[in-house]
């Protein structure tokens, strides 16, 4: 009997604690427990302000955007579990965890879009961001935030429920040294570099490779010293399309400090490997079109070629060489060259 006693006894305390664990409490009267993840699907209960529930660590895969009276509410649906053991779908706005999280709801908006594992690796990188105290400690974040930026970017754009209808500004908290901004793409959201915190990050450490780094990912972006898809080497003609700048020696000064990184700042090699292959890119790409007039950007490629910077393989000098001799009949070679002049 006893054993029996002890045993119930620890069924109810390990049950005490699950429900602590993912408590959640019903925030204001007449919420509806829903069967489907879909506002208007069948009603499975009505709960009061000040219910208890669990919370059963399952989102939808999109959110709802439902008017409240005047209030337009976007939230994602959580499955749950009530006190009398029913089952259902209620939005996240309409409760809040036992213990009160600042950043649950984004954390439940993270499940939803993009599902747990990468919800803990976005929980790890801000962890990352926040300890930085040396530069080493400097690339890493800033590499893995680059990397969970990207994945987190595409992964979002390719989900049916990003359309315009929702408001994303909830991204701006998603990753400390990226700032969110809509202009891209027809309003497709996106989380740009924030150099300008980078660089603060970068005078808080020891040693000086992090800042050469940061000042010269700035430099690159010397407008407002945010990333954007317009670096310093090409000209904006609206919000999706640029010219390349080519011919004003901006590639070659860049691939100059390129050289001079490679001595100063080795821990920044795979930085200083990616600017390289977008100035490449901007080069050789055959669909790029040109700002300057055909004589400037001669005038450049011949630069490039008579000093190699040394980041340049002999493979890559050789393509900016063929590449040169299209310039001098750019026409011929279906090269649009000297947009600035409007002809």
């Amino acid at each position: 009997m006893n054993k029996i006693f002890l045993t119930c006894s620890l069924l109810a305390l390990w049950s005490c604690k699950n429900a602590v664990e993912n408590g959640l409490i019903v925030r204001k009267d007449n919420v509806v427990l829903r069967q489907s993840p879909i506002e208007g699907s069948p009603e499975v209960h009505t709960l009061r302000k000040g219910d208890q529930l669990i919370d059963l660590n399952t989102t939808a895969t999109t959110e709802s955007v439902i008017l409240m009276g005047k209030e337009t509410i976007q939230s994602p649906w959580l499955k749950i579990r009530t006190e009398e053991d029913k089952i259902g779908w209620v939005l996240a706005w309409e409760v809040k965890p036992i213990p009160d999280q600042s950043d649950w709801l984004l954390e439940k908006r993270m499940d939803t879009y993009w599902g747990a594992l990468l919800r803990e690796r976005r929980a790890k990188y801000v962890a990352q961001f926040e300890q930085i105290k040396t530069q080493e400690d400097w690339y890493a974040a800033y590499q893995t935030g680059l990397h969970l930026r990207d994945t987190l970017m595409q992964l979002f754009q390719k989900l049916p429920n990003s359309g315009p209808s929702l408001n994303n500004r909830w991204m701006a908290e998603l990753l400390p040294g990226f700032l969110y901004q809509e202009a891209a793409y027809a309003g497709q959201p996106y989380l740009f570099a924030d150099y300008r915190l980078w660089l603060k990050k970068a005078h808080q450490t020891t040693g000086i490779q992090d800042d050469a780094c940061a000042d010269l990912l700035i430099s690159i972006f010397p407008a407002d010293s945010i990333e954007s898809f317009f670096p310093v080497w090409v000209f904006q003609l609206d919000d999706q399309r640029f010219a390349s700048q080519l011919g004003l020696e901006r590639h070659l000064s860049i691939l100059q400090q390129i050289d001079t990184g490679q001595e100063s700042m080795p821990l920044a090699d795979n930085v200083l490997r990616s600017i390289k292959q977008l100035i490449m890119e901007d080069i050789l790409d055959r669909n790029s079109q040109y700002w300057q007039p055909a004589v400037k950007i001669r005038e450049e490629l011949a630069a490039i070629l008579s000093q190699p910077p040394q980041c340049l393989s002999p493979e890559e000098l050789e393509s900016i060489k063929i590449r040169l001799r299209t310039f001098e009949q750019p026409e011929k070679n279906g090269i649009k060259v000297d947009l600035r002049s409007g002809q």
